[in-house]
């Protein structure tokens, strides 16, 4: 069966246009997607298959199709299959370059400011690949395609390669994100929602520049 990254087309684009949901009720599906997606990553490694879930409910949603909350259930376990090393990896990686900043801003460490700017892109990096990685598997699994997490996240940096601005564009929403929870901490619970938005709208971007 084809992989993940033998295919980035999976948008039905008319059917998208067709199904134009009202700003509010985005939103309100917006925020039903965060709390959802936010209960299920609490244990940290499972943040990849609670965002893939979190994704796929999205895009269903954006198609017209119902979706129950037990669908993003069935799509999270599913998700969970082969995913524990790089769950594990991922708030390891997180963990290690937020105290390289820490170290290189509070202390007298010779090139402290190299250090602090490398760990800063390496960690924009690894968030674009994850972030783009539950993309993928979401719409892999989606279309009915056999995947892996490793699938995923080579279809992933390969995305991320092809198209900078779309990852340039995931980098500016996880800013957004971080100066919505440093400006009031409570609205956490929206970033999952957010994220998985931003995910659907520049895969959506991408993948119609393709298509013309």
């Amino acid at each position: 069966m084809p992989s993940a990254s033998s295919s980035t087309a999976t948008w039905p684009h008319e059917v998208v246009a067709a199904h134009r949901p009202k700003r509010f009720a985005l939103f309100g599906e917006v925020l039903s997607v965060a709390l959802v997606t936010l209960l299920l990553w609490l244990p940290v490694v499972t943040v990849l298959p609670a965002l893939a879930a979190g994704t796929a409910h999205l895009r269903r949603y954006l198609e017209g199709r119902a979706d129950p909350v037990r669908q993003v259930l069935t799509d999270f376990v599913a998700s969970c299959r082969g995913v524990w090393g790089y769950g594990i990896a991922l708030p390891a990686i997180a963990f290690l370059l937020v105290l390289n900043v820490d170290i290189a801003t509070y202390t007298e460490l010779p090139g402290g400011s190299v250090l602090r700017l490398l760990s800063v892109l390496v960690g924009a990096a690894v968030a674009v690949v994850a972030l783009r990685a539950a993309g993928r598997h979401a719409a892999a699994r989606q279309s009915g395609r056999h995947t892996t997490w490793t699938d995923s996240l080579r279809a992933a940096v390969d995305l991320s390669r092809k198209d900078p601005a779309g990852s340039a564009l995931l980098v500016a929403a996880l800013v957004v994100c971080a100066v919505i929870v440093w400006m009031l901490t409570a609205l956490a619970i929206l970033v999952p929602g957010l994220l998985a938005l931003a995910i659907l709208g520049v895969d959506y971007r991408y993948e119609l520049r393709q298509t013309r």
